[in-house]
């Protein structure tokens, strides 16, 4: 009998601390799903960012190659003001964190999930350390994109044909990179998205 009740204590605490984790486990999962809704936001505003500067940059773009008057200029000055400015997208890892500093993978008991979500964080890790290098490259374009918005485009680069060239080059190369950068952040949304479906499924959220 003593037997008996100590095995029925076992299983009882056996039951508890399960569903404890399962309780645990599927906030997790509510957590998750809000960071993944934060990062579809965030991709999209920071899409809806590039495909306004790429636009600039090609109206602007052919400008450069005609004599520059009053009126050209203020599109291309205001073009070049706009390259300092940056959408810094910031990515919602705060339960992928929580999950890995705790030592709580282990609680993801769907082994599809939990290999979806590790493979999103390694991807879009390696996507925004390459997006940073990327336009790091651009550093003297924004430079002057800077020096544009402080002293007027026209003080820049209207009497400086081999500037105004050079100008003209980096800004296909730039435009090349922001298409890129455009390219990688849509595959992220999308892969969020399905991420998120797959949650909810999975784990039944609304």
């Amino acid at each position: 009998m003593l037997f008996l009740a100590v095995f029925c204590g076992f299983l009882a605490e056996y039951q508890l601390e399960h569903l404890i984790e399962h309780n645990r486990e599927k906030q997790y999962m509510r957590t998750l799903v809000e960071d993944l809704k934060k990062d579809t936001f965030g991709l999209e505003e920071s899409l809806h960012f590039w495909k306004r500067l790429s636009s600039k940059i090609d109206s602007s773009r052919p400008l450069l190659k005609k004599t520059l008057n009053n009126e050209n200029l203020e599109e291309v000055y205001e073009m070049a003001a706009m390259l300092i400015d940056f959408n810094d997208f910031i990515y919602s890892d705060r339960t992928i964190e929580q999950l890995r500093n705790s030592g709580n993978f282990r609680i993801i008991r769907n082994s599809h999930v939990s290999d979806t979500l590790i493979s999103y964080d390694s991807f879009i890790r390696v996507q925004l350390k390459e997006q940073e290098t990327t336009l790091l490259k651009f550093k003297e374009l924004k430079n002057f994109g800077s020096s544009a918005k402080a002293t007027g485009i026209k003080y820049s680069i209207v009497d400086n044909k081999e500037k105004i060239f050079k100008y003209y080059n980096d800004l296909f190369l730039y435009r090349a990179a922001i298409e890129y950068i455009m390219s990688s952040e849509s595959g992220l949304k999308v892969w969020a998205e399905n991420l998120i479906t797959l949650v909810k499924k999975e784990y039944h959220l609304k």
